[in-house]
Parts: C-alpha cells; sequence; structure tokens
C-alpha cells in the first residue's frame, strides 16, 4: 500500500537524521543536548505518525484505526524507530542527576504512551 511505503520512507528520513546524537561541553550538557535533541526525533515521529493515522482514518472511513496499525509496517517501523532512540539517546543518560533522570523516564514513557496507541 501507498501509506505504507510513504511511512517507512519518512522514518527512514528520520533515523538518518537522528542516528546519533551530536553534542559537546562537560558530560551533563552533553547528557542535556542528547535528551533534547532525543525529544526532538519523539517530536517528528509524533507528527509523522498523526499525519499517517489521518490519511488512514480517510481511506477506511473509520476513527478506529487501531488494527490496521497494530500489524502494518507503520507499527513495526514506529517500534524500530523508538527502540533506536531509547539505546541511542535516552539508555545512554547514566547519571544521578534528578533533573535529566526524570527527563529521561518522560521521554520513555511518552515513547511507550506513543506506540500505546495502537495496542
Amino acid at each position: 500500500m501507498e501509506l505504507y511505503k510513504n511511512f517507512e520512507h519518512e522514518i527512514r528520513q528520520l533515523q538518518m537524521g537522528f542516528s546519533q546524537p551530536t553534542v559537546s561541553g562537560n558530560q551533563t550538557t552533553r547528557y542535556h543536548q542528547t535528551l533534547e535533541q532525543g525529544r526532538a526525533a519523539l517530536d517528528e515521529l509524533s507528527v509523522i505518525l498523526e499525519r499517517h493515522v489521518i490519511r488512514l482514518q480517510q481511506m477506511s472511513n473509520s476513527q478506529n484505526v487501531k488494527h490496521l496499525v497494530s500489524d502494518s509496517p507503520i507499527r513495526k517501523h514506529a517500534d524500530q524507530f523508538c527502540g533506536h532512540l531509547q539505546t541511542k539517546y535516552f539508555d545512554i543518560v547514566e547519571t544521578d542527576d534528578k533533573e535529566l533522570v526524570a527527563i529521561r523516564k518522560s521521554l520513555n514513557r511518552r515513547v511507550h504512551m506513543i506506540l500505546s496507541r495502537f495496542d
């Protein structure tokens, strides 16, 4: 389906743009930059997902598209990208800094919220 191919292309582009964090400065600054870049990637993923969910709703004439997305390439690629973000952006932030820990936890919760929309 053309919609899935378009989504796959957009996710690949997103992955290329967020393959690794680009950071500099001391460790705390690098961690902040890493988490901020991960947040930006989640923002972009959310926009892409929303756009494709709306298209699916229009194509299927249905408000409930969970059944169309749950086993689709959209879910598979979103899962893979979120796993990439967790590995490359969130899990590498190992610190006792309460603010950074809270941000990391918040971003990991957001990943689960994004993906659970389609469960």
